[in-house]
């Protein structure tokens, strides 16, 4: 569609061209109709507008902001805690003091060790924004597996070198742009008033003719070739000082710098520059700026040519200056010599002889512009939206008392589910929403068929998988991802994610199981494989214990133990354990505020550390 604007922008202003001033109009509105496009098209797509219905049997749903579905931290806790765990079934060792506070000062040793540059752990460090292991280093062999494994390793990727060269080219312009502006504000700072009785009554003249009212400072300068015109603030005029005793005809002259400054070319001037820096590889753009510049001169020869005495006499004028051709900043008199010799031809040919565009002209032409934008911007598919009423979700600290009321809570939310569905439904649904949908409506799909009972979710997405979409089934495992409360078959979901064939669909599988028990396998697929093996049939929140237990039970090993990383462990993901309830009843159930108290006794901690903050949290 920009290449279409544009096109046409460029088709219509040759058609105008014996009107200068209406075809610069018409190129001016494209330019600035194409740059805000994509802004109003981002904007139409968050908000949901179009005009094109999806073509999908079931519109998607879009709940309140205080739905369960749309809390996010789950998402903000995809990490890398890289324990090994075993699932042999142990029970607490007990830790005598002096070995709690020796596991500890060992592991922060480690810490320090990995973190110090040079040193052989700190190559071997977690990946950025991914906590160490329990204060372990990340092993170098696992971190070369990582980086070779990746897809986005294996090719080049052109989207990439394009984006690169273009913001090279990008700022090649804006720096261009920038010693343009500083080297015409150094000129205007360092040119001198001019008082010479000829050429400021030929000012004056200029100024009753362009009917402008604002003082106009005239001036000399031996460092430009043409008169110029500074428009931003209070006017200047810039002569050649080696042009002052010409004879030259300064009133039609000084009439064509008035003229920039009566119609604002330096606006459109700023417009085109920085439309090369941003575009600086759009042809039809840099033709539309470069027919900006041209025809703004056009038309101001044509306010010249009417206060003159003759064309004859304005053309010697402007063949007696040199082109200003490293000046963008300034609106110059002329800026290459195939511009003068083409505004020269016009001239003598009266082909250029109406300087006005007229006000219901652009008013004509800005409604089009503003019409053919929006059009274009709702041009686009939209989801009818179905506002449902947000469930209240049950608070992260509540009470042991209330966990059957909590209880029954899940089962009223079950309640409230489409539930009416039949497979068949659920599946000609899933199966129809295009590869194209939002984002949201897998998201949606996914968390409706989490409040479905028993296992019926898997086994509806189990028996239709590879027939969604990819994008669909991504955003269907984003909807599963647990709040409040797992499903039961969590992980049998997610099981389908890490053996599709697409990357993109087993790396979300990946970072949602990766969220909840903090285990890598996105890279890691023979891993993944033995712990499904060993794991497969069970439920989740029976698993998501064992794998908390197994954690601090490995933390804890008089002989391999690391306290210092069971205190990150716990830091680092205490949202979950306040949030998710099979994790907060796990640590309950651990008695965990008595190795919190042991932790104190042992003085490996004061009161007012943030762990005893967060095991107040858990209790309360």
């Amino acid at each position: 569609m920009t290449v279409l604007f544009l096109a046409l922008a460029i088709c219509v202003s040759v058609l105008l061209r014996p009107n200068p001033s209406r075809a610069h109009r018409v190129l001016l509105v494209a330019v600035v109709g194409v740059l805000t496009l994509p802004v109003i098209s981002f904007a139409a797509a968050r908000m949901g507008w179009g005009l094109i219905p999806a073509q999908s049997n079931d519109p998607s749903r879009e709940v309140a902001a205080d739905s369960p579905e749309n809390a996010t931290w789950p998402e903000t806790l995809i990490r890398d805690t890289g324990f090994r765990s075993s699932f042999s079934e142990k029970g607490r060792t007990p830790v005598a003091p002096d070995k709690l506070r020796e596991s500890l000062t060992i592991g922060l040793s480690e810490q320090r060790a990995a973190a110090e540059p040079g040193q052989a752990g700190g190559a071997a460090r977690s990946a950025p924004g991914r906590p160490g292991n329990m204060g372990e280093a990340w092993p170098a062999t696992r971190a070369t597996a990582i980086a070779t494994d990746s897809p986005r390793t294996k090719k080049i990727s052109w989207s990439v070198i394009f984006v690169f060269v273009w913001m090279v080219f990008s700022a090649a312009m804006v720096m261009r742009l920038i010693v343009g502006v500083v080297s015409a504000l150094r000129i205007t700072q360092s040119s001198n008033h001019l008082s010479h009785p000829p050429i400021q009554t030929a000012l004056e003249l200029a100024r009753r003719d362009m009917k402008i009212d604002v003082r106009v400072s005239l001036r000399s300068s031996g460092e430009v070739a043409c008169p110029v015109i500074w428009s931003w603030g209070s006017p200047k005029i810039i002569i050649p000082a080696n042009a002052v005793e010409k004879d030259i005809e300064w009133r039609s002259i000084l009439t064509h710098e008035l003229a920039h400054f009566k119609r604002g070319d330096q606006w459109s001037a700023l417009i085109a520059e920085l439309t090369r820096c941003l575009l600086p590889w759009h042809p039809l753009m840099l033709y539309c700026c470069q027919g900006m510049y041209r025809l703004s001169e056009i038309a101001c020869d044509a306010w010249a040519v009417k206060f003159s005495k003759g064309p004859e006499q304005y053309v010697e004028s402007l063949l007696a200056f040199s082109p200003n051709s490293r000046l963008p900043a300034f609106s110059s008199m002329a800026r290459t010599k195939s511009s003068i010799r083409e505004r020269v031809t016009l001239v003598m040919a009266g082909a250029a002889d109406n300087p006005r565009a007229g006000s219901i002209f652009t008013s004509v032409l800005v409604m089009l512009a503003v019409l053919g934008v929006s059009l274009t911007a709702l041009l686009r598919t939209y989801e009818p939206k179905v506002i449902i009423p947000a469930e209240p979700s049950p608070s992260p600290l509540v009470e042991q008392g209330a966990s059957n009321d909590n209880a029954d809570d899940d089962n009223a939310s079950e309640d409230k589910t489409d539930n009416d569905k039949t497979d068949e439904q659920w599946i000609e649904q899933m199966v129809n929403v295009p590869e194209s949908a939002r984002w949201n409506v897998g998201r949606n799909l996914g968390w409706e068929l989490a409040q479905l009972p028993a296992g019926r979710g898997h086994q509806i997405l189990a028996s239709c998988w590879d027939r969604i979409a990819v994008s669909v089934r991504q955003q269907i495992l984003k909807g599963f991802f647990p709040h409040a409360k797992i499903n039961s078959h969590f992980f049998q979901v997610m099981h389908l994610g890490m053996t599709s064939e697409d990357p993109g669909i087993r790396s979300f599988a990946a970072a949602y199981i990766d969220g909840v028990i903090h285990r890598d396998f996105e890279h890691d697929l023979d891993g993944y494989q033995r712990w499904y093996e060993t794991t497969a049939g069970m439920l989740a929140e029976p698993l998501v214990a064992r794998e908390i237990q197994s954690r601090i039970d490995e933390a804890l090993d008089p002989k391999q133990g690391n306290v210092a990383g069971l205190i990150q462990y716990f830091l680092a993901n205490k949202q979950q354990f306040l949030e998710l309830a099979v994790a907060r009843e796990t640590l309950l159930q651990y008695q965990v505020d008595k190795l919190f108290a042991d932790w104190l006794e042992a003085g490996l901690v004061n009161a007012d550390h943030e762990i005893f903050r967060f095991a107040q949290m858990l209790k309360d």
